[in-house]
């Protein structure tokens, strides 16, 4: 869970901050806000699963390492 609102943390930080001003200015590569708005929910789940991946595979590559007997 600390792994997905950091994720997000990072997400805010940039859209909120760095990308801010082309969000202003616009452009023909950009969804509309209605369509933008809609797909968030979706982008914000699709963090969740990474995160959720990156943590299964974090802790079972430890415990791996844990189970291998010393020579």
């Amino acid at each position: 869970m600390i792994v997905w609102l950091a994720m997000l943390g990072v997400d805010f930080l940039l859209n909120g901050a760095l990308f801010a001003g082309m969000y202003l200015h616009g452009g023909s590569f950009f969804l509309p806000p209605l369509e933008a708005f809609r797909r968030i929910p979706l982008g914000y789940l699709a963090f969740l699963v990474l995160a959720l991946g990156i943590v299964a595979m974090a802790s079972g590559h430890y415990r791996r390492m844990r189970t291998i007997p010393d020579s």
